[in-house]
């Protein structure tokens, strides 16, 4: 009767675990990333930080489409030309920046959202449902296919 004991609460404390767990793991969501050609993707954690896409499994300077899954509301998100040191370089090529307002944001899994014509959208306008557009730096270079850092931060 005590290895059975034992064993019960052994096995429950790891069902409850692994419940948590996963819940936790997916509370943040991610942005998409998609490369030019269609097929290599990559994810952002929605979690604060500067994320540079070459470490995050995209190509620096590839990116074309972005997609939101399971962010959640009120998350400032910035596209980036450029980084230094690891970090996202502000106001030195062009900036997209976007707020998530709806919890959670979730576009549609074949409804990627192009970063030239976000890039286009005037500022305060939403992009898509969920998605504001806060603000652009403006460029004389290209858009698309020049990503470089992503920076996430909660509400300003």
């Amino acid at each position: 009767m005590n290895t059975f004991k034992r064993s019960f609460t052994v096995l429950l404390f790891g069902l409850i675990g692994s419940c948590c767990f996963i819940a936790t793991s997916n509370a943040a969501g991610f942005i998409k990333v998609r490369e030019g050609d269609g097929v290599r993707e990559c994810s952002i954690p929605a979690i604060p930080g500067d994320y540079l896409v070459r470490l995050n499994g995209c190509t620096n300077d590839q990116a074309y489409t972005v997609r939101f899954v399971d962010v959640p509301s009120a998350l400032h998100v910035t596209f980036f030309d450029n980084s230094v040191g690891g970090y996202c370089q502000k106001n030195s090529s062009w900036e997209i920046e976007v707020r998530t307002i709806k919890n959670p944001t979730t576009t549609p899994a074949d409804d990627y959202i192009s970063l030239a014509a976000m890039y286009s959208v005037p500022d305060n306008t939403l992009v898509v449902p969920g998605i504001l557009k806060i603000r652009t730096r403006t460029s004389d270079g290209p858009i698309n296919g020049r990503l470089t850092c992503v920076r996430v931060e909660e509400g300003k």
